[in-house]
């Protein structure tokens, strides 16, 4: 035996394994790496699968689908949805109607995207829990126009809708009235809605017992008489425009036809607009010219005797309204009726100087009529300068005392009146030269006198009233007493 086979007595000796031993190992870990690998990339192949698949376990308003993507989920839905009914009971009617009449619409494709989301939010070990099931409810949309109008035609004998309260301008007194509203009876759309909700859902749903309940108009009494307060409050405003010492302000009415208001239903508020076009025509025909102020040159009279000048006719500066200035008037307005705020508006004037002129016209000029002496006197420049006879108004005619001014001046005219019935009528064709001052009584030609003065008795043949002259001098009388001359009438 050498010394290799027999080794020292005390020592220890490493055992080599052999080739086979060797070869068993390495299969054995290798199959415990493959089986952790297939485990780890089952799990992420599954993660992966069910972000556009549903779970297993799966169940969409009761009826369990499996395992689907989102077209064949989608197919399914609108399958199951499509015939789908609902008993309804309203008062003591009770009908079978599909759900799309009442309103509602299963939205099979949101539903099919919510599935498939739920699943993709779970983790990989739930998705292997397939006894513990996944319940996704039906995605629906409520349209209560829709439901209104199947109340309506089913049970319309029930149904009594509110009526709104008005809102009116009256003519008469320029103000906004408020009507009244009444309340209706309808189904109430709010539990409805939720009870079709749970209908939708439910696996073996229970009728849908409509409830009636009061319902309120849009626009009620006590809001309609709000509303009118606060637009009278605005009718009442001073709308005021003014240019120095002139102004002018509408008057309630004028404002009150400016403002249009009505309860407007898709809103559901008072809507309220201002007529600019109104506004502006007010500001054209009313604010103008009231605020112009006429331009009156300034008439100066020499005596011929005394050379003195007198004012014949006090000059005025005048001022014209600018109508640039329109559109923004018409803005400002409308927005202080908006407001419900008035503040006193200026609006430009373009000035104009007068200028004085040279008259022949006395200013202190007067005619004088003396019934006793039966004279005309034209009075100026301090003096008599005409007298003429005269013949006045006969008994029952007799010509009034008094002072007056000359208001009107025709050339020639038909002269009527008295009374047919009592023998006093009269018409007396072109009569020339009229000056009237009082009424009816004027100075005139009378183509048909002969005589003048007091050797007439005009108690018996006196005029109707007026002062009869020859036509020659009723014309120079005429000519000398312009509209506003003083005219004195005495005894």
């Amino acid at each position: 035996m050498s010394t290799m086979d027999n080794p020292p007595t005390g020592t220890t000796t490493a055992v080599t394994p052999s080739r086979r031993s060797r070869r068993l190992g390495a299969i054995i870990t290798t199959l415990l790496v493959t089986l952790a690998v297939v485990g780890v990339g089952g799990i992420v192949g599954s993660n992966w699968y069910f972000t556009s698949h549903t779970l297993p376990n799966t169940v969409v308003a009761g009826t369990k689908v499996g395992v689907a993507n989102a077209a064949e989920l989608e197919r399914s839905i609108s399958a199951q949805t499509a015939d789908l009914k609902a008993t309804v009971i309203a008062g003591d009617q009770q009908v079978s109607v599909p759900l799309a009449s009442l309103g509602v619409k299963v939205d099979a494709k949101a539903t099919a995207q919510h599935a498939i989301s739920s699943a993709s939010q779970s983790t990989g070990v739930t998705r292997l829990e397939v006894w513990n099931e996944v319940n996704v409810p039906l995605v629906s949309t409520f349209d209560k126009a829709t439901l209104q109008s199947f109340v309506d035609n089913t049970f319309g004998a029930l149904v009594k809708m509110p009526t709104n309260a008005t809102l009116t301008l009256d003519p008469a007194t320029t103000q906004f009235v408020a009507g009244t509203s009444t309340t209706g009876t309808n189904i109430d759309t709010k539990q409805a809605e939720r009870l079709l909700h749970d209908y939708v859902n439910a696996t073996t749903p229970p009728p849908i017992d409509l409830k009636l309940t009061t319902v309120e108009a849009d626009f009620t009494s006590g809001e309609a008489q709000a509303a009118a307060k606060d637009l009278n409050a605005r009718i009442a405003l001073p709308i005021t425009v003014s240019a120095g010492d002139k102004k002018v302000t509408a008057d309630p009415a004028t404002v009150a036809s400016w403002i249009h208001a009505a309860f407007d239903e898709k809103s559901q508020a008072v809507t309220t607009t201002y007529d600019t076009e109104a506004i502006t025509k007010w500001v054209t025909d009313e604010v103008a010219p009231g605020l112009e102020v006429k331009q009156v040159n300034q008439l100066v009279w020499t005596s011929p005797t005394t050379k003195k000048e007198k004012i014949a006719q006090k000059g005025v500066d005048g001022s014209t309204y600018d109508a640039t200035q329109t559109a923004t008037l018409t803005a400002t307005i409308a927005e202080q009726l908006k407001a419900g705020q008035a503040a006193p508006i200026e609006a430009t004037m373009k000035p104009s100087k007068f200028t004085v002129k040279a008259t022949n016209l006395d200013p202190d000029r007067y005619v004088e009529i003396d019934l006793t002496t039966q004279k005309v006197l034209l009075h100026s420049d301090d003096r008599v300068i005409h007298t003429y006879d005269t013949v006045s108004g006969k008994e029952g005619w007799e010509t009034p005392t008094g002072t007056y001014k000359v208001y009107y001046k025709t050339t020639i005219q038909t002269m009527e009146g008295g009374s047919k019935e009592d023998g006093t009528y009269y018409k007396t064709p072109n009569v020339r030269w009229a000056t009237y001052f009082n009424g009816g009584i004027a100075t005139h030609g009378a183509y048909w006198r002969t005589e003048y003065g007091t050797q007439v008795d005009t108690a018996k043949d006196g005029s109707h009233g007026c002062l009869n002259l020859p036509e020659d001098q009723a014309k120079i009388v005429y000519d000398f007493a312009p509209i506003g001359t003083k005219v004195v009438v005495h005894k």
